[in-house]
């Protein structure tokens, strides 16, 4: 009897630790696509979470997909594509980064990418979003969002942004003072109709050179701008007389002078042109470590006159 019964307890704890290592894959085209791919091998609901935990690039574009529930255990995804299915909903496990993140032509709502640190390029164009948080994505390259119910897109923490596509959306507001627009090859905002401005680093270069917009938007450097006004004061003092590094800065400024030149005072202003900091002594390292990342514009007053920089902080 009591062999019986061991007998049964272990029965029902080795059914219990199959059933504790497996995933529910409800949707028969995800769990299909899982079959194709080699990470399942029957159509029963269910795949061993040990075949996909260890998964790092997940294609399941054009698969008619309506239901993603079973992504939450790809815990070491880094490439993620789901281009053109029907799935309003993705959660991805709390251990994956993905710096390759493809969703567009999915009724998708909303997305976190707080998680996602490594993103490199990501596309979420035709899809439902209202909004969008890339604060955290310090390292994207490309991204696309066409399309899209979007209003508000600020990409002023993306200092690594290389190309932007946002075309025929209904954009209102969109921030791109990153400190290096420099290094971004291609934009296009064109049929944005409700967008009269695009704030930039630099309005004269953006409008030379960013041609892909509506002719009823504007490149400008402020809020309150309502045309390309370079945000500056003369500067009375030559680069060489100043030297001011690194930027971007994470910490402290260094500020280094030629011997004719004395610095009487240093302000750091936000992009809207407000006063945040003044220092008075110690000009030589600025202390800028209680500052958030972002753009700033560090304005330095010396004998001579006045020179202003803007400042990247990481």
């Amino acid at each position: 009897m009591k062999a019986t019964i061991l007998f049964l307890i272990a029965g029902f704890l080795f059914v219990f630790s199959l059933n504790a290592q497996s995933t529910y894959v409800p949707d028969n085209n995800f769990e299909q696509r899982l079959i194709d791919l080699g990470y399942d091998d029957v159509l029963d609901d269910y795949v061993l979470t040990a075949n996909i935990s260890g998964v790092t690039n997940l294609d399941i574009q054009y698969q008619s997909i309506s239901d993603a529930t079973g992504l939450q255990d790809f815990a070491s995804l880094t490439s993620f594509n789901c281009h053109n299915n029907t799935i309003p909903v993705l959660n991805f496990h709390p251990n994956a980064n993905l710096n390759f993140f493809i969703c567009q032509n999915n009724p998708l709502t909303e997305l976190d990418l707080s998680q996602h640190t490594s993103l490199f390029e990501f596309s979420c164009t035709n899809t439902d979003i209202t909004s969008i948080d890339l604060s955290q994505n310090t390292n994207l390259r490309y991204l696309y969002c066409q399309g899209t119910p979007l209003t508000d897109l600020d990409l002023s923490n993306n200092p690594n942004l290389l190309e932007i596509s946002a075309r025929y959306s209904s954009f209102e507001f969109v921030d791109i003072r990153n400190g290096n627009n420099e290094q971004i090859d291609n934009i296009n905002f064109f049929n944005n109709p409700s967008l009269p401005y695009i704030y930039v680093d630099d309005c004269e270069y953006s409008t030379l050179n960013w041609t892909n917009i509506d002719p009823t938007t504007i490149f400008v450097e402020m809020e309150g701008q309502t045309a390309c006004d370079p945000l500056s004061i003369v500067d009375y003092v030559r680069d060489s007389e100043i030297t001011i590094y690194p930027n971007p800065v994470k910490d402290f400024l260094n500020l280094q002078t030629s011997q004719k030149i004395k610095i009487e005072i240093v302000e750091m202003l936000n992009v809207s042109g407000k006063k945040l900091m003044t220092y008075d002594t110690d000009f030589d390292k600025l202390d800028l470590s209680g500052f958030s990342p972002g753009l700033y514009f560090l304005r330095v007053k010396t004998n001579y006159g006045f020179l202003n920089r803007k400042i990247l902080k990481k």
